[in-house]
């Protein structure tokens, strides 16, 4: 083997990003750049339809390490959130398949981030502590119930119990 092929960026430790092309219906492609602008220019030709990217982490390490991160991910995508995993446009594969028990023991580790409605009542609950019980906050909470902001874990009425008297 060639001195050159040692040289290539993949065996070189540096930070590496972990993100996620999410589709319409429920289709996600998880993978690893260290560049995420030029990885959203590249598959923005390359895939043909609108996505939005979802920057799950970052590794410092080498294309290998990050691999490990990158299959633990889709593990996560395919069995916590439901996605169909795509391994190239149109191509659906089965997250299991390359999933070793160093992979199980990181996929454990990680939690999918929550869409920012989810955020919204956290967020609400700071804005209800700030202002009271003035009838801006209420309306707040109304319109963040309406759109289902405030079923999440950590929403208003769970950070703070008396928001609902």
């Amino acid at each position: 083997m060639s001195l050159h092929h040692f040289n290539r960026s993949d065996y070189m430790r540096r930070k590496r990003y972990l993100d996620a092309l999410l589709f319409n219906g429920k289709r996600c492609h998880v993978g690893q750049t260290v560049n995420l602008d030029r990885r959203w220019s590249e598959h923005r030709k390359a895939w043909g339809e609108p996505f939005k990217i979802n920057v799950l982490a970052s590794t410092y390490g080498t294309y290998s390490d990050a691999e490990n991160h990158e299959y633990a991910w889709r593990y996560v995508a395919q069995e916590k959130r439901g996605y169909m995993i795509l391994g190239a446009p149109g191509i659906i594969v089965n997250a299991r398949c390359r999933m070793d028990e160093a992979r199980y023991k990181l996929a454990r580790k990680y939690r999918w981030p929550a869409p920012w409605w989810h955020r919204a009542g956290t967020i609400i609950a700071a804005i209800t502590a700030l202002l009271g019980r003035s009838s801006l906050a209420w309306l707040l909470i109304e319109k963040a119930e309406k759109k289902g902001a405030l079923s999440h874990p950590l929403s208003c009425t769970s950070i703070f119990p008396f928001a609902r008297l």
